[in-house]
């Protein structure tokens, strides 16, 4: 498809940067998965594919979960506008 891509990958994070009360029920190094890219081409935005493609990684995150062990979802936001649009789904 030409209207965009997203990539996941399986990264290790501190438990120290958890919340305490999370925290403190992992080992120092745990496992988790990052959505490492999202994508839309610009003739597509505003149509609702990053919004599919993000539910999509999550759904695909929440299998690998399941079957490998990892206790989150993690995003890297390049810039203050990334963030908000990652945060509206929590």
């Amino acid at each position: 498809m030409d209207w965009g891509f997203f990539t996941l990958a399986f990264c290790e994070i501190q438990a120290e940067v958890l919340p305490r009360n999370i925290a403190k029920k992992y080992p120092a190094k745990v496992p988790a998965a990052k959505l490492a890219r999202l994508a839309v081409s610009k003739k597509h935005q505003r149509k609702g594919f990053g919004k599919n493609m993000m539910v999509n990684a999550l759904e695909r995150a929440m299998i690998i979960s399941r079957n490998i062990g990892i206790m989150g979802f993690f995003v890297d936001a390049k810039d203050e506008k990334a963030r908000k649009y990652y945060e509206q789904f929590g």
